[in-house]
């Protein structure tokens, strides 16, 4: 069974873990869990933090969601996987059936070769790369 050292994380799952909420998967808390402790690396694609401020926006709570923001500049358990050249040419030639949101996040999987952190049904049928939930 192969170790991956690195992740890519959905938008639920992530407001799921900083929200503690239950609906979180057992394997995903453990990802998170150990990000915190610095054993792994999880890569928050642009398109994910975007959202993440968009729903904290709308649910009142977007200072928390600031602070957040603030701290992930200087951590090195999260990094935010910036949209860039290769990621839109990937996606300017991607005819899978699934939301751009969702292209995004998987294609930076297969970039980076690193399993996504996600319950999407979709993004699990769809993605070239190993997910965990």
């Amino acid at each position: 069974m192969a170790v991956y050292k690195t992740f890519v994380s959905d938008t639920h799952s992530w407001l799921w873990f900083l929200s503690d909420d239950q609906r979180l998967g057992r394997n995903a808390q453990k990802i998170f869990r150990s990000a915190e402790n610095g054993e792994c690396l999880i890569l928050l694609p642009t398109i994910v933090v975007a959202e993440a401020i968009y729903i904290a926006r709308n649910r009142g709570v977007l200072a928390h969601m600031k602070d957040i923001i603030c701290e992930l500049g200087s951590s090195v358990n999260y990094t935010i996987r910036p949209i860039d050249h290769e990621l839109l040419t990937r996606l300017s030639m991607d005819d899978r059936k699934m939301s751009q949101h969702d292209k995004i996040i998987t294609i930076t999987s297969e970039i980076d070769s690193a399993p996504i952190i996600t319950k999407d049904s979709v993004i699990h049928e769809m993605a070239m790369t190993k997910v965990v939930w």
